[in-house]
């Protein structure tokens, strides 16, 4: 084999492996993008339990979905935000989501095992991940049973909504 043909060769070995690494960079990349969106919607079922539910009582959505709310607690930017079991056909999930301009917002989404009882996701997750995730975002201590029913009863808007802060 002449070494024009043989450098020729290894290049086009090289830009199979360039163009291999870019697609599995702009697929990797989609995906994340896509799975990130999805990972913020609430539905309004599961709003509509987060802004109406005190936390050890389940609802359940029209979609037959079981929502429990375990832990309310206010976040460093001062929004309401809960710690909330999500049950459907397709998952279980224990969630955190905050109630930010009025739009509960998921922040962080971790799926359980069917296997593993979910009696043990009350108040304390038992899951490192979010543990670590409220510990990061609490200001103060868990909200108390009085103040979860006031949030409730204030439909979670907090003195920085009714300013018109962002």
């Amino acid at each position: 084999m002449s070494r024009w043909k043989s450098i020729n060769k290894s290049i086009q070995k090289h830009y199979a492996l360039a163009a291999g690494v870019a697609m599995l960079f702009g697929v990797g990349t989609v995906t994340l993008m896509q799975s990130q969106q999805q990972s913020s919607v609430i539905t309004a079922g599961v709003a509509q339990a987060l802004d109406q539910v005190p936390s050890g009582e389940m609802s359940i959505t029209t979609q037959g979905d079981a929502i429990t709310a375990n832990l309310s607690f206010t976040n460093h930017a001062g929004d309401y935000c809960r710690q909330f079991q999500h049950v459907n056909e397709q998952k279980t999930s224990v969630n955190i989501a905050c109630k930010e301009n009025t739009q509960w917002q998921l922040k962080l989404t971790e799926k359980v095992n069917l296997a593993e009882n979910l009696a043990d996701y009350r108040t304390a997750s038992n899951n490192a991940q979010l543990d670590s995730a409220i510990d990061d975002m609490i200001k103060g201590p868990a909200m108390d049973r009085a103040q979860e029913q006031r949030a409730i009863t204030n439909n979670w808007q907090t003195t920085k909504n009714n300013r018109g802060e962002k």
